[in-house]
């Protein structure tokens, strides 16, 4: 059997534009995935699930296979990747540092910051979590996770709370987590006085998770290079290898070649490799349809040129976990577009890779575990 390469690119598709628009993805020069698309199989797939909340949680372990992954809470599987212990019965809570517009009210779920404002902010995270008994956990960028004892409230991500104010964002807290409400109440205080533009969105808690692994569910055995902590704790939790790769920051500033060649070298001894990038979901959080298609056009030369390139028999498979619409922010359920490449399979594909081409095919596959299980398929 033929090698098998995923390539997710994290909310790569976006919702039809109006009339005489053109998405990111439409508009982007990618060259490496138009040859691949021209000589494919394309359409699009329905990776979210019916009733699933759109996002990576239930995305990223749909292609992976583990449809029992996809309500799981990210806080503790985020802990795995990052290596820190978790007791059984602590509930793991990821917190966005989300910036503030001007009226105060939560904006950008995914800023990036400098690295003063990063280590400012974490000491007084630090600070107002101790006084409530909860311990702030690894993190980087705004991307941080706390452990306590009360228990889980289920709550949708930041890019759901864009318009709130902290205040407001956070009332169901105040009555099922008080210490945690007390907690980040301190902390965006914390936040004012030092004239920083930021507040906490706490989400994703809950416990560690017991998942199927991935060779138990494929027969196949696994990989992933990423460097967003979800991704690889999934694929962690799935038993499947997922090194820290250097220079992976799982941001826009990560390092795409970095990344390519770890997922070129695991290809040497695992059946299928997921290569996750996520700079197109984190600009089109940021309503940055300009910048989403630059991203898009770099991982079209950074990584699928270079994987096609040093892997040509391999099987390759390029889609995304989900759609975020550049309009709203949000992540979309609808079905994503994706291109299946066989070095020896049909030669008679679209033009060039786009949502709109994709659909033209009139192709559609009812879930992404059945579109892998056709990647597999000799």
């Amino acid at each position: 059997m033929a090698k098998l390469v995923v390539c997710i690119i994290d909310g790569m598709a976006d919702p039809p534009p109006p009339a005489g628009g053109v998405t990111p993805l439409a508009a982007a020069h990618t060259p490496h995935c138009d040859t691949l698309a021209r000589h494919s199989v394309a359409g699009l797939c329905h990776v979210i699930q019916p009733g699933a909340v759109p996002g990576s949680e239930a995305g990223l372990s749909a292609l992976l296979c583990c449809e029992a992954a996809a309500s799981i809470a990210r806080g503790p599987v985020e802990a795995l990747a990052q290596g820190d212990p978790v007791a059984p019965h602590e509930t793991v809570w990821r917190l966005n540092l989300v910036s503030l517009g001007p009226r105060g009210n939560y904006d950008n779920p995914a800023p990036l910051l400098d690295a003063a404002t990063e280590t400012a902010a974490r000491r007084m995270l630090d600070r107002a979590l101790g006084t409530q008994g909860y311990s702030l956990l690894g993190g980087k960028g705004f991307r941080h996770l706390c452990a306590g004892t009360e228990p889980p409230v289920l709550r949708n991500g930041p890019q759901d709370a864009c318009g709130m104010t902290p205040d407001t964002g956070q009332s169901d807290l105040n009555s099922h987590c008080p210490r945690l409400a007390r907690a980040m109440t301190e902390a965006n205080a914390l936040f004012r006085r030092s004239r920083m533009d930021l507040a906490v969105w706490p989400w994703g808690a809950g416990t560690m998770p017991d998942l199927p692994g991935f060779a138990e569910t494929t027969g196949q055995t696994g990989a992933l290079a990423g460097g967003v902590p979800l991704a690889r704790g999934l694929a962690l939790a799935l038993g499947m290898t997922a090194p820290s790769i250097a220079g992976a920051t799982g941001g826009i500033d990560t390092d795409l070649g970095a990344k390519t060649r770890a997922a070129i070298a695991l290809a040497a001894g695992h059946d299928v490799v997921y290569l996750h990038v996520e700079a197109p979901d984190l600009h089109a959080h940021a309503l940055d349809r300009v910048a989403k298609r630059r991203a898009i056009e770099r991982i079209d030369a950074e990584v699928v040129g270079p994987l096609h390139m040093a892997l040509p028999d391999a099987t390759l498979l390029i889609t995304c976990d989900h759609a975020t619409d550049c309009a709203t922010g949000r992540h979309m359920a609808i079905p994503v577009p994706f291109i299946l490449h066989k070095p020896d399979g049909p030669q008679d594909g679209i033009a060039t890779f786009s949502e709109a081409a994709s659909a033209r095919t009139g192709i559609r596959i009812d879930s992404a575990a059945t579109l892998v299980r056709l990647a597999l398929a000799d």
